[in-house]
């Protein structure tokens, strides 16, 4: 339901201080537009409500005595002030809502990221301790064929009667 003449003109598209005839001829262009007679169909959109609304309120008024002493050009200012404060609101609170939003995406980059590094870091890191074991298991190899080497000779040294 329309509440202010500003509200009327804005449904209506026109600018605040808009002559009785510019409603008019505005209301009978969207109505020849939108109304279900004059474009073939047979359901009315919901803005012929809407438009039809704002036209009786307008004229409700401009016939009035409220509207002739023009205390109708405050309310359309108070609402206008209204409106660019509230839509200043809704800028600045959808920019804030979009800067964290940006700071959430970028704060899961950074941790993605670092879990990446901490990644490469740990298999970087096995990587080596699998090489030292095997190098390890390499070399108890080698000393375990030079011990097994030793004794034999000694073994043979002992059946020589080199050793006794």
């Amino acid at each position: 339901m329309i509440k202010t003449n500003w509200e009327a003109l804005n449904v209506l598209g026109l600018k605040p201080g808009a002559s009785i005839e510019e409603v008019k001829t505005t209301y009978h262009k969207l109505m020849k537009a939108y109304h279900p007679d004059a474009n073939g169909t047979t359901k009315a959109d919901p803005l012929v409500f809407r438009i039809q609304e704002a036209y009786d309120y307008l004229m409700d008024h401009y016939n009035s005595s409220y509207y002739a002493s023009n205390h109708a050009a405050s309310d359309i200012r108070k609402h206008d002030s209204t409106k660019i404060l509230g839509s200043e609101d809704s800028l600045r609170h959808a920019a804030t809502k979009r800067q964290q939003k940006e700071d959430r995406y970028k704060a899961e980059k950074r941790m993605k990221q670092r879990q990446e590094e901490r990644k490469e870091a740990f298999l970087r890191d096995a990587e080596e301790l699998r090489k030292e074991r095997e190098y390890q298991e390499a070399m108890d190899k080698i000393h375990a064929i030079r011990a097994g080497e030793v004794a034999a000779e000694i073994i043979r040294a002992m059946i020589r009667g080199d050793i006794k």
